[in-house]
């Protein structure tokens, strides 16, 4: 079917309709999946803030209930007797508190209370070694242990304390420690609020799953390796799950709150539309298909002869033309083609010359670039550059401008040719603040270019460069910084382009590269050089067997790094009256 003219335009029609299709199909879908998966990513995210804010919020509570209790009874003044009853009164009152207990300075338990258990005072013990007693004695800071399994519950528990701070003396006088119940955790889980498939799950600084809607979870020890970033990943359960999470930090124990959810739950929206757009694509096809065989039933022969020309020029023969007979439709559509013909194949050669010379310029200026940045000698580097340029781009002229150390004024550094080493002979320098172009570019960070120097008010002419025709200049930038100008001129008119723009700016980039590693070669060499003087120093010294050898050979070896002719090394002794000598010594040598 498709061999016949009437196939190959129903092909056309039907291709010319479906591909936007599929393009439009096919963007819609990959928004909507990455709509939907960022949605999903931030109402996972969303649950977990929530979730780890409840719990820090809970276990800071439990800190300021302790906070309150020290501070209210005023446990550090109270006898042991005393002590207990406040701490039995917390106990009483707030039952997320499992055990209470009261240390000494020495770290030695004075008063323990417990919800299930009776404690003697034989089961008083030492914890002055544990952290829980160690860190607020010595940090004078809360602390909060690890997350840790009862045995006969399963319940989660956490270990934390505070300093007891006796006002007048500023020392650690006690430390309150208290153990606390996890399970008003479990319970903010287990009641939460989810999606299908959703999970909610809190892990430990271990990797150790330690609150969980489902118990068995926990008391099994699951682990989960929190991954570094949110996303599509493997979940608790082994499956693929979009995930999220947020950190609680509490002291040195950092807890993690994670919230998954199915990537097949998350997507499913994105599934429904891809649905939604194949339907109606195939639907689509279908109308397009059979409007495209009622019309192309209605051409006639004399479109075979166009459609010979136009495979002609699809196949790249720019000049075959179609014949203009058949109808006025059909010779309109022909001369079109014929005239489309024409216009592309000028394009075209327009296009390859544009091609071949823009290739052509950017192979000179990476050429100049690479013999640059061979140079490692900033006086050699930038007269070598300059000739490089004038002669690779077949300019006028080319010059450097460096910036003064002061940062007002241009020195001309290099230039090309006769008159560039007539300009440096008489230390030819530009103000920054000048109307030159030179210094416009240094000022403003930006190429300045002038296409006719006789039509621009702000073009300075230089004698002993009389036919400058046109100009452009480029600032040499190291990141922010000025280093100087890069400035070139041509002998004919609009020399500098907006396709050589871009090749000069990225020359201008490439020499200042150049100019900065050729500047820091030249600063660690000298830094070497005089490493190495020292050390021959040093070496010489040390060959010294007594004082009077030091001095001379230190005297000698330092007129020596310093080029001079003579060094003297002056001593002032204090009097002594034991053995009657005073009064300055010298010791001096010449520098050979």
């Amino acid at each position: 079917m498709f061999k016949s003219l009437r196939g190959r335009l129903t092909l056309i029609m039907i291709t010319l309709a479906v591909v936007p299709t599929l393009i439009a199909g096919g963007v819609a879908t990959v928004r909507s999946f990455n709509a939907q998966r960022e949605q999903s990513q931030d109402l996972q995210a969303e649950v977990a803030r929530r979730v780890a804010g409840e719990v820090d919020q809970f276990l800071t509570e439990r800190i300021r209930s302790l906070e309150l209790a020290a501070q209210v009874g005023g446990l550090l003044g109270l006898p042991p007797e005393r002590q207990s009853a406040v701490l039995a009164d917390l106990l009483a009152y707030d039952r997320v508190f499992a055990e209470l207990i009261l240390l000494n300075p020495d770290g030695q338990e004075t008063v323990r209370l417990a919800q299930r258990a009776v404690v003697s005072p034989a089961d008083l013990a030492n914890r002055a070694s544990e952290d829980v007693f160690r860190v607020p004695a010595t940090q004078q800071t809360a602390y909060y242990g690890p997350v840790t399994i009862e045995a006969a519950t399963g319940e989660p528990l956490m270990e934390m304390s505070l300093p007891l701070v006796d006002l007048r003396s500023g020392q650690v006088g006690a430390v309150l420690a208290a153990t606390v119940r996890l399970k008003p955790v479990w319970n903010l889980i287990a009641d939460l609020p989810v999606v299908r498939g959703q999970d909610v799950y809190m892990v430990d600084a271990q990797s150790r799953v330690v609150a969980h809607r489902n118990p068995s979870i926990v008391l099994r020890g699951t682990e989960f390796a929190v991954p570094d970033g949110f996303g599509e990943t493997t979940g608790l359960n082994g499956g693929e799950v979009v995930l999220a999470y947020e950190r609680v930090q509490l002291g040195d124990q950092a807890l993690t709150v994670v919230a998954e959810l199915p990537t097949s739950e998350a997507y499913r929206p994105a599934y429904d539309v891809l649905s939604t757009t194949i339907i109606a694509l195939v639907a689509t096809v279908l109308g397009v298909a059979a409007i495209s065989l009622l019309a192309a039933a209605r051409v006639t022969r004399p479109l075979a002869a166009l459609a010979g020309a136009a495979r002609a020029l699809g196949t790249g023969n720019l000049a075959a033309r179609a014949p203009e007979a058949g109808g006025v439709e059909i010779g309109t559509v022909a001369r079109a083609l014929n005239d489309m013909a024409g216009q592309l194949g000028a394009l075209v050669g327009a296009l390859e010359d544009r091609v071949e010379a823009r290739t052509h310029d950017l192979r000179v200026a990476a050429r100049v670039a690479q013999q640059a940045a061979a140079i490692l000698d900033p006086d050699e580097l930038l007269p070598q550059i300059v000739e490089l340029t004038k002669e690779s781009f077949d300019l006028y002229h080319a010059h450097v401008y460096l910036l003064n150390e002061e940062g007002d004024m241009l020195l001309l550094t290099a230039g090309a040719g006769e008159p560039g080493r007539a300009m440096l002979a008489r230390g030819h320098r530009i103000p920054l603040h000048a109307r030159s172009l030179v210094a416009r570019a240094a000022r403003e960070s930006q190429p300045v270019i002038v296409a006719d120097t006789a039509q621009d008010p702000n073009f300075l002419p230089n004698p002993l460069l009389p036919g400058t025709r046109s100009e452009a200049a480029f600032p040499l930038l190291a990141g922010a910084r000025v280093l100087g100008v890069l400035d070139v001129q041509a002998d004919i008119e609009d020399r500098f382009g907006p396709d050589l723009l871009d090749v000069f700016m990225t020359l201008a980039s490439q020499i200042a590269v150049a100019l900065e590693n050729a500047r820091l070669f030249r600063d660690v060499e000298r830094v070497t050089r005089h490493e190495q003087t020292l050390n021959v120093i040093a070496e010489q010294i040390q060959r010294a067997t007594n004082l009077d050898e030091l001095i001379h050979t230190t005297a000698r070896e330092l007129g020596k790094a310093l080029r001079v002719p003579h060094t003297a090394i002056e001593l002032k002794l204090a009097p002594d009256d034991a053995d009657g000598r005073a009064g300055p010594s010298e010791e001096s040598a010449p520098a050979r």
